[in-house]
């Protein structure tokens, strides 16, 4: 059995970690992210994954909390979430507010 790497199906073993662990001494690719930088790249995972239609729609529906989703007028625009006053250098906590659950499963769901 060892390592695993006899029934591996061709898969490639990504560790992101920031550990060198025994996992991370067998991975095709190993990412010694720093600490507390965990959340911005699982964001950036979960981002790819959405714009490019790969998670299964029915099942984040039907069996995550994906309903939860910030308000449909919270965006992104030049670097800056929305909300953000520059002379206040703050950002305005009202625009991060969650969504109505019919509201945000139905902007989720979009191909």
């Amino acid at each position: 059995m060892g390592d695993g790497s006899e029934n591996n199906n061709d898969a490639t073993l990504i560790v992101v970690d920031p550990r060198f662990t025994r996992t991370a001494s067998v991975a095709d690719i190993y990412a010694p992210i720093r600490s507390g930088t965990d959340i911005t790249f699982l964001s950036g995972v979960l981002l790819y994954l959405i714009e490019n239609n790969k998670i299964n729609a029915e099942y984040v529906k039907h069996y995550t909390n994906a309903s939860l989703l910030v308000r449909e007028d919270f965006a992104f625009e030049d670097g800056l979430f929305s909300g953000y006053d520059a002379e206040k250098r703050q950002y305005d906590k009202s625009s991060r507010t969650i969504s109505s659950t019919k509201t945000a499963t139905r902007n989720a769901m979009r191909p």
